[in-house]
């Protein structure tokens, strides 16, 4: 596996579309404050986006694809200026063909590990990839057209087709995302690169393992300083820091398994005893391992 598909598995995005429908006439859609990744699929027509914040609008046509990963407050309309209070808003509109119309695929990307996200930190405040743009691949192209389809189909078992696209569908902006900014650096260049890769790759894979910064850097191929220092310019972090954290999520997710001893689970994530453990995933959640397994089951 790569580092990617790592933290993918990890984070356990599940993707949620909850509207697929035609506006006609004057409209808005406000998708903001739900504290989610939010992304839209124009199916047909166009629209503008508007910013709260007051950047200049911009146009979007059939195709086109908007991701705002932290929940950037927005709303999308038919209108080119700011839709005032008398704008009907998320208001979808039965529509026989007869009228010009506008078609939204609207979606949350939801993980179940919401303590951190690195994936999500990492992403750009808003992404909009258009259908014509060198940017994006032809995997996109061919996913948006089936997304498209099936929501224009309303055959069996629709709603989850959709919703399992849109998992394929963040892969891919992931995808285009770090193909973009391996120059710029950053989590995501540094997960692609040929030899930091190697390091993320060592942890994920063996966090039981006592790592030191000489032996991660022997794992990338780098000496001890220049490893070091080429992480935490890339990450934001320290590999030490970044290796906890790795094996904290690990570990939070061992705590749902009732078959796991807390003994286990510690020595799976690199710890020799239980009470150094508690006190790792304490700093990292601010609740002891104990009282996070019984938070989970009484979730359950």
């Amino acid at each position: 596996m790569d580092a990617l598909t790592d933290v993918l598995r990890l984070l356990r995005l599940r993707t949620n579309i909850f509207l697929h429908s035609s506006f006609c006439g004057v409209w808005a859609v406000d998708t903001s404050g739900q504290k989610k990744a939010t992304f839209h699929v124009v199916a047909h027509g166009d629209c503008w986006l508007h910013f709260a914040s007051g950047e200049t609008p911009i146009p979007l046509q059939a195709g086109d694809l908007l991701v705002l990963p932290r929940d950037k407050p927005h709303r999308i309309s038919s209108l080119a200026t700011p839709p005032g209070p008398d704008v009907p808003l998320n208001r979808p509109s039965a529509n026989d063909g007869s009228i010009p119309s506008t078609g939204l695929i609207c979606g949350y990307f939801e993980f179940e590990s919401r303590a951190w996200n690195p994936i999500i930190e990492a992403l750009p405040e808003a992404i909009v990839l258009r259908k014509a743009g060198d940017a994006r691949s032809k995997s996109v192209d061919t996913l948006i057209r089936l997304m498209v389809d099936e929501a224009a189909q309303a055959q069996s078992g629709g709603d989850v087709m959709l919703d399992r696209l849109g998992d394929a569908l963040f892969i891919l902006v992931v995808r285009t995302v770090m193909q973009r900014t391996s120059l710029d650096g950053g989590y995501l260049a540094a997960l692609a690169d040929r030899k930091l890769g190697l390091a993320f790759r060592a942890m994920h894979a063996k966090p039981f393992r006592p790592w030191t910064l000489d032996t991660l850097g022997r794992a990338a191929g780098m000496s001890r300083s220049v490893f070091a220092n080429r992480f935490h310019q890339e990450v934001g972090m320290t590999p030490l820091n970044y290796l906890t954290r790795w094996r904290m999520q690990l570990a939070r997710e061992w705590l749902n398994d009732p078959n796991l001893a807390m003994i286990d689970i510690a020595e799976r994530v690199g710890y020799a005893s239980e009470a150094s453990f508690s006190r790792a995933f304490k700093r990292e959640f601010g609740l002891t391992p104990g009282t996070s397994r019984s938070l989970s089951r009484h979730k359950r």
